[in-house]
């Protein structure tokens, strides 16, 4: 007899190698006379673990790893291909046609499984194995769809026990004439090990005050002995783990495998199981998120925090949104024992709960109507989870519900249906938990905290991200406020030691000791400083700096500086963020109108009485002394310009001549820093028709003067919104004579490199002018009106326009305005 000897290669297939003196025609007629010659009734297997599907993911959330209680290791394995018959041979007392088929391989393994490239409809892989009792029956396994984080197509990986031997076939239907192709029998050899039975269930559910289950004690995959470095096998798609957007139901597995195994085995079938779908398989990781064995015990499978929605690889299409629970049995050949289905009910009273999810409710997902906790035979076409288990499932669900009584008083559910609910925060995201002697849920647009004084609140999606990065409860401790807006596009929350800061320029910074406590204590600094746009820096214990929108807090030894930048915000008068309109009639009285937090402008409020009117121009100007105001110039009849320090609030004062000859310049506006210097512009056409910009020094005066335009003689009107395409340049948009829109595209050297046209229609407005961010999300925004009538200001958008809100009801009143 040639008997095969295999030997492990380590990582990738093993290499399998016959007698010398046996020729490889010889070997395939002996092995199809040691197939034909075994058993022809088969006993069916049904695997349930199927198709996972590939999704970007964030960073894992959940609590930290485990020391392992066992050390992590990978079974040995090696695979031996299935030969392809070159006969027409058949299946004693049957009609079954072998397509391929492996001669018999010896040596020691306790778990194995069929992978292959093509297999014809109808086709099913079968083997047998050889124990210390002799050849066992042959059985069909039951194949498993192919997966999107690919490798090949396969069976489950099945637990035989002690075997030395075994056999593997391909069978189909007599008629098939399609041919079985890379078809691969795989061995795995995953032993006891020291360490297995101490690592079951030693990880205890943390304690609870809330009205949802506790979690259930668990074995972690540092505990059942996982080799994550498995999960770079594949590439480095798979990790961190794929997270979905929520949980919204369950689907109840088997894996299919042997009944007769010890609670020490446990951990070694999940390390089996582990291996086969990596390395065989070529998936990511272990399929199922949760498995529980005969004896009660809850394992951890698929990486990535159980309390995340971790994407697994267990029903195909039914993966997104779903945990999947498998139990480790074949529950068509037996029946379930009462510690596995309590462990069950546990487990998914725990998950279900800590999303808000009713356990004896319906759903659609993926076009089909199920159960909220689901077969997998009711998602495919498989009776997975065996016959026993599906009889069970009614009495499982209202188990469930059972354990799950009361959920709804949970503080944290109660202030997210308050909140508004799913339409206010989206889905839960990650399920409530304990958090730092406190609990917490995470939201898909933010969290809820409640605190060990039982007081809950709720922070908006970008705070709630800030606060659970890494130092962010040490830093600030628990929150004492919910978040407050401030405008369209700021808003904080205050905490036991600090403060987060959200704006759509710096995103979600936290201001905390000296810094958070300086700038309580004196807000003005705080309306000229901006929100932050760094965190802080700590150059040692009484010395910190931290950048802000419109300048640098330092504080040394316990004294603060403030140093401002130049170029602050443009038109805000009052410091709340927005832009506001400025008008200067005749005889030279400011007159400005805060704008509102609906777009539309405030009461009149009078400002200072400038000399030297009437002004065929003025402009408000980014602050560009430092002092955080908003500043402000204009040109007179003589065509001389000036300029005035704002000191907030329509006021402006030191004027000062800083240039001459404007009198022969048209469509004079500012516009935000285009070459990169720091400082804003002025942009203008000369009488040559060129077009001109100039920086404004801090002191207003105007500097650098570059063309960079010619032939601009059909420009009737222009202004500039800054980077109106978020190009990372400042465009210019322009009106022709024939009422035609375009967008002149700025370049980093802060002249022209281009145009586009954006609209026609637009002559019938006889004044346009940006005065700057009205609606508080970072952008400059247009204004614009008659000789008489209405102004209106339309928001800019990426390269479009927004929305239009009208403003001052009579333009006439304004007399020339910025």
């Amino acid at each position: 007899m040639a008997v095969l000897s295999c030997v492990g290669t380590g990582r990738g297939a093993a290499t399998c190698d016959h007698d010398s003196n046996t020729s490889e025609t010889a070997l395939r007629r002996h092995h199809l006379r040691q197939l034909t010659s075994g058993l022809a009734a088969a006993t069916l297997l049904g695997g349930c673990l199927t198709t996972p599907l590939a999704h970007a993911a964030p960073s894992p959330s959940g609590p930290a790893p485990k020391a392992p209680a066992v050390d992590p290791t990978t079974p040995a394995r090696s695979t031996v291909d299935l030969v392809p018959s070159t006969t027409a041979t058949t299946v004693p007392g049957t009609t079954q046609r072998i397509l391929a088929a492996t001669p018999t391989t010896s040596r020691e393994f306790t778990m194995l499984g069929v992978t292959w490239q093509t297999m014809p409809a109808g086709a099913s892989a079968q083997v047998r194995v050889r124990t210390a009792a002799g050849w066992q029956a042959w059985q069909t396994l039951q194949n498993e769809a192919t997966s999107n984080e690919g490798g090949r197509q396969g069976t489950e990986a099945v637990h035989v026990g002690d075997a030395i031997a075994a056999e593997a076939r391909i069978v189909a239907p007599a008629t098939t004439t399609v041919r079985s192709t890379g078809a691969r029998l795989s061995l795995i050899d995953s032993r006891v090990l020291e360490g297995d039975g101490a690592s079951r269930a030693t990880v205890q559910a943390a304690a609870t005050s809330s009205a949802v289950p506790a979690q259930p004690s668990m074995v972690t995959r540092a505990e059942w002995g996982a080799d994550e470095s498995l999960l770079s096998y594949n590439g480095a798609g798979c990790v961190p783990a794929s997270i979905d957007t929520t949980i919204k139901a369950a689907i109840v597995h088997h894996t299919a495998g042997t009944n007769s195994y010890t609670a020490s085995q446990s951990a070694s079938i999940m390390r089996g199981i582990y291996a086969y779908h990596v390395k065989d398989r070529g998936w990511c990781d272990i399929g199922y998120n949760i498995l529980v064995d005969k004896y009660g015990t809850i394992f951890e499978g698929r990486h990535g925090g159980v309390v995340n929605p971790v994407h697994g690889a267990h029903a195909t299409s039914w993966n997104t949104d779903t945990v999947g629970v498998s139990v480790m049995m074949n529950s068509s050949q037996a029946k379930q024992s009462p510690e596995a289905m309590s462990a069950v009910s546990r487990i998914l009273a725990w998950k279900l709960a800590g999303n808000y999810r009713t356990p004896t409710s319906t759903l659609t997902l993926a076009g089909k109507s199920i159960n909220r906790i689901a077969r997998h035979g009711d998602v495919m076409s498989t009776s997975c989870p065996g016959t026993n288990i599906t009889a069970y499932m009614p009495t499982l669900r209202q188990d469930v519900a059972n354990r799950m009584s009361g959920w709804q008083n949970s503080l944290i559910y109660k202030a997210y249906v308050g909140a508004g609910g799913e339409a206010k925060l989206g889905p839960v995201h990650v399920m409530e938990r304990p958090w730092n002697g406190g609990r917490t849920t995470t939201f898909t647009n933010g969290g809820i905290y409640q605190t060990p004084e039982n007081v809950t609140r709720q922070l908006n999606k970008a705070a709630d991200a800030r606060y659970r990065s890494g130092d962010g409860f040490s830093r600030l401790g628990w929150p004492t406020s919910g978040t407050t807006v401030a405008s369209t596009s700021k808003s904080f929350v205050r905490f036991q030691k600090g403060t987060i800061h959200v704006s759509s320029v710096g995103g979600a910074r936290a201001t905390t000791g000296s810094i958070d406590s300086w700038l309580k204590a004196n807000p003005t600094q705080f309306t000229r400083l901006g929100y932050p746009i760094a965190e802080a820096v700590w150059s040692s214990s009484t010395n910190v700096e931290q950048r802000f929108e419109n300048g640098t807090l330092r504080i040394t030894d316990g004294r603060a500086t403030v140093t401002l930048k130049v170029g602050g915000k443009q038109g805000d008068l009052n410091g709340d963020g927005r832009a506001d309109v400025l008008g200067v009639n005749s005889a030279g009285q400011v007159t400005w109108y805060p704008t509102q937090t609906n777009g539309t402008s405030g009461a009149a409020t009078t400002g200072s009485l400038l000399a030297g009117a009437p002004f065929t121009w003025v402009s408000q100007v980014p602050d560009i002394n430092g002092d955080g105001q908003t500043e402000l110039m204009a040109i007179r009849k003589d065509g001389t310009m000036w300029a005035w320090d704002g000191r907030g609030n329509g006021q402006f004062v030191n004027a000062r001549q800083v240039s001459t000859g404007w009198q022969y310049m048209r469509q004079p506006n500012v516009a935000p820093d285009m070459n990169k210097d720091g400082l804003p512009e002025i942009i203008t056409i000369g009488s040559s028709q060129q077009l001109w910009r100039y920086s404004i020094a801090s002191n207003g005066g105007l500097h650098l003067r570059t063309q960079i335009g010619t032939n601009w003689s059909i420009i009737t009107k222009m202004t500039s919104v800054g980077d109106f395409r978020k190009a990372g340049v400042v465009d210019i948009l322009a009106v022709t004579s024939d009422g035609r829109m375009l967008d002149y595209y700025g370049s980093p050297d802060g002249k022209i490199s281009g145009n586009k046209l954006l609209g026609s229609g637009w002559g019938g407005w006889t004044r346009l002018r940006s005065i700057g961010d009205t609606n508080g999300d970072g952008r400059w925004d247009l204004t614009k009106s008659r000789s008489t009538g209405t102004m209106y200001n339309t928001a800019s958008g990426t390269g479009a326009w927004g929305v239009t809100v009208a403003m001052v009801p009579d333009v006439s009143v304004l007399g020339t305005f910025a």
